[in-house]
């Protein structure tokens, strides 16, 4: 089996995007994990056509952050639906 964060990553190198999970920590036990979790844990398998489109379907076109919050952006900040903070 697979742990969710290899599907995510998974559907994310299938993409094209670039993937960087987290990395920073002094615990064994997590760095294992992260590693499990990032592109070296999901080299042995593929998502299906058919996966890839549940993925896709699942935005909700939010203008950014968590559950369409701005993350501390005021609304006159966001410049329309293409709005991308990283490019301000």
């Amino acid at each position: 089996g697979v742990t969710k964060a290899q599907i995510l990553v998974r559907w994310a190198l299938q993409k094209g995007y670039a993937c960087a999970p987290r990395s920073g920590t002094k615990s064994k036990l997590e760095r294992i994990a992260i590693a499990e979790n990032s592109y070296g844990g999901v080299v042995d398998f593929l998502l299906s056509g058919e996966e890839m489109n549940l993925l896709d379907n699942l935005n909700v076109d939010y203008k950014s952050g968590k559950l369409g919050r701005k993350d501390g952006w005021k609304e006159e900040d966001v410049k329309g639906s293409d709005w991308e903070p990283s490019a301000c």
